[in-house]
């Protein structure tokens, strides 16, 4: 199903006396501005499909980032990219520490994936290498959101146990960030 306006994963968990475990999330997308959805395809496999990130450079050009279920510092990932609206999709091989908190690509091909227990990561090839952004020590200065409007522009959200909750901005495509004003918990 090709992907049109506007793409979000909903996630659906369930608990039963004997066991916990997690419906396959499903991406669904809406093309009237939110009045009605329905159910765009998904490349994720059931092993990583726990969690599903999503990224739409264009109405023909996304990603799909699927986890599997978390532990201890890991999850199983996958990365899929689609140049077609989503009738088919690309794997790239991927493997990195922690837990998926979210990616966003542009449609050039720069993209950026931020992790919880792990590293900040930037990419110039569509997903198919990475390298990590000297942001983020795990468990003690983490990127819980991220936002990029250019290739080089971008903010961020991060968690730093020395200074709390701030808000980040970046000039050179996440290789140094300037704290633009703390949100909270802060300290100097």
């Amino acid at each position: 199903m090709l992907w049109s306006a506007f793409s979000i994963v909903l996630a659906g968990a369930v608990q039963s006396n004997q066991a916990a475990y997690v419906n396959q999330p499903t991406v669904v997308e809406t093309t009237d501005g939110g009045r009605t959805w329905h159910a765009a395809g998904s490349p994720c496999a059931p092993r990583v499909a726990y969690l599903v990130h999503v990224s739409r450079a264009t109405a023909r050009r996304g990603w799909v980032l699927c986890e599997g279920q978390p532990g201890t510092g890991m999850q199983q990932k996958a990365l899929y990219e689609t140049r077609d609206g989503g009738r088919s999709w690309r794997a790239h091989p991927f493997d990195s520490p922690g837990y998926g908190q979210g990616i966003q690509f542009r449609s050039d091909g720069h993209g950026w994936l931020w992790h919880g227990r792990g590293d900040f990561r930037a990419t110039l090839d569509g997903g198919r290498t990475w390298r990590a952004l000297p942001v983020g020590i795990p468990e003690q200065i983490e990127v819980w959101s991220a936002s990029f409007v250019s290739d080089s522009i971008g903010y961020a959200i991060i968690h730093d146990n020395d200074h709390g909750l701030t808000l980040r901005r970046t000039s050179d495509g996440g290789l140094r960030w300037k704290r633009l004003r703390c949100l909270a918990d802060c300290r100097p």
